[in-house]
């Protein structure tokens, strides 16, 4: 058995030395006496010197308390203040800022992350262009995402919302951040490796009054990339197939980031059986209007912003949303139809029902079968594939909840 406080890292004493050593050594001996100097009391009872190397502590029991009543483990207290109940893990430090895009990944980076980058992508010889202009969205994707995680984290551990979440959820925020960081080298690594341009972030305006905008933010934009990952596979399976198991690997990840987030909303997790592909305009229209400084993004990428669409929420039903209210131009009234995004890239389609009351004003059933997270989106007609759904979108998406678990 071996121990070490303060070991030095390097030279002939540190712990890897000590550990050898002690795998080689002879078989240990105990001394024939015990305790050897000074006196060994246990609970308040002094156990004398004795002849064996086996100490005798028959009758040293559990120590009384002070009152005479039989003591009762506490249940309720902190953690630690009942020695069998389970300790809470120290408070991972906080990433100083969102890194470069281009940065190296630190070894505080890699272990809050639990691993680095690939150490291999298998690239092809060459890329397309398509796959660059995906590649690229993935990369300014991650830079909002790591942006919102890594502040985010720095906000729960040390700013204005520390001690809202235990020690626990902040590490498991501050994990999530670095995740993402593991994540963009998948797209930064790709792209420099066949020269292409890597996307610099732009600035931010993530609305976040209270901690539970923050978390709202976090699961709108993960679930926005786990759109777009799948979405990505589907279209570059069949001239870029290296680039499959990267992108695949890290749905995952990403899927059980938004299962953690859905618990802190008080959500089951991962709400919906299914994860949904997200067409990538629309992933790019929504991050567009809702979370970046206009004008302020560096690089300019080969995508469409549409105009944002208001939702309001109508009547549920055995915890089942029935219908919403879209608000859109009213000069595109004729008809309006919402596209609700199913798995498997299912689009369900139903008539908006316009309020003559209010002009650029109208209604939407909901369809029976959706349930957890569903993007809608505002269209002028109906499309066979999900890919193509940018072609006839008017305004969107949003995200609605349709079902209350």
């Amino acid at each position: 058995m071996v121990g070490s406080i303060n070991a030095p890292t390097s030279g002939d004493k540190t712990l890897l030395q000590y550990t050898y050593g002690a795998s080689i050594a002879t078989n240990s001996t105990a001394p024939p006496t015990a305790p050897i100097g000074g006196i060994l009391t246990i609970n308040g009872k002094e156990i004398k010197t004795g002849t064996s190397s086996v100490i005798d502590t028959s009758g040293a029991g559990a120590a009384p308390p002070a009152n005479g009543n039989t003591p009762t483990p506490p249940t309720n207290g902190p953690a630690g203040s009942n020695p069998n109940s389970p300790q809470e893990p120290p408070v991972k430090t906080a990433l100083p800022s969102p890194p470069a895009p281009d940065a190296t990944l630190t070894p505080e980076m890699q272990n809050m992350a639990g691993g680095p980058q690939p150490a291999a992508y298998g690239w092809a010889p060459a890329v397309s262009d398509n796959a660059t202009h995906l590649l690229q969205l993935i990369n300014w994707v991650d830079n909002a995402l790591i942006d919102l995680l890594v502040n985010g984290h720095r906000d729960v551990t040390e700013g204005k919302w520390k001690g809202k979440y235990p020690p626990t959820i902040q590490n498991v925020v501050g994990s999530m951040g670095a995740q993402s960081i593991v994540h963009r080298y998948t797209s930064t690594d790709s792209l420099t490796h066949y020269k292409k341009p890597v996307v610099k972030p732009c600035k931010y305006k993530f609305p976040q009054n209270n901690i539970e905008e923050f978390v709202k933010n976090s699961l709108t934009i993960v679930l926005l990339e786990i759109g777009l990952l799948l979405d990505t596979i589907g279209l570059v399976v069949s001239t870029d197939i290296w680039l499959v198991a990267p992108l695949a690997s890290t749905i995952g990840s990403k899927a059980r980031m938004a299962g953690l987030i859905n618990m802190m909303q008080n959500h089951i997790p991962a709400a919906a059986p299914r994860e949904v592909a997200m067409p990538a305009d629309l992933v790019y229209s929504y991050i567009m209007n809702n979370y970046v400084e206009p004008n302020s993004c560096p690089d300019k990428l080969p995508f469409t912003t549409y105009p944002p669409l208001p939702v309001v929420r109508g009547p549920v039903e055995n915890n089942i949303l029935k219908s919403i209210t879209v608000t859109f131009d009213d000069s595109k009234k004729a008809g309006l139809k919402m596209a609700f995004l199913g798995p498997w890239g299912k689009t369900y389609y139903e008539a908006v029902t316009p309020d003559p009351s209010k002009p650029g004003s109208g209604t939407v059933n909901v369809p029976a079968g959706l349930s957890g997270h569903v993007w809608g989106v505002l269209v002028s007609g109906e499309v066979q594939n999900a890919h193509d759904l940018h072609t006839v979108t008017v305004a969107g998406p949003e995200m609605i909840w349709v079902s209350e678990p």
